[in-house]
């Protein structure tokens, strides 16, 4: 790979944090620098994306936030990525379509 790396800047409903860095480059990321079944740490975790990026690559994921609005949307997203949803979905009470409706 080359040292400049391009992705496109995430929008929309699932975009919380005005750092927030796209899901597509996170998963190069953690890819690369990580093999399933490992941890990955994120002391400065924001809106959770590496997190969001560590489950769908099958990694642990630890992360820490300071301010407590940014915690909240990134443990929201995180449940929402483990129960194989997207926050938008997941906020408007949508079931996954692998998961079972209850």
């Amino acid at each position: 790979r080359g040292n400049v790396w391009t992705h496109d800047p995430e929008h929309g409903p699932d975009r919380g944090h005005p750092t927030q860095k796209p899901v597509p480059l996170m998963l190069d990321l953690v890819s690369l620098f990580s093999d399933e079944g490992e941890s990955v740490l994120d002391p400065f975790a924001g809106s959770g994306t590496t997190g969001v990026a560590a489950l769908r690559l099958g990694r642990h994921f630890l992360g820490a936030e300071l301010d407590a609005k940014f915690h909240a949307l990134a443990a929201e997203r995180l449940a929402a990525e483990a129960s194989c949803s997207t926050l938008q979905a997941s906020r408007m009470k949508q079931i996954s379509f692998m998961g079972e409706a209850k």
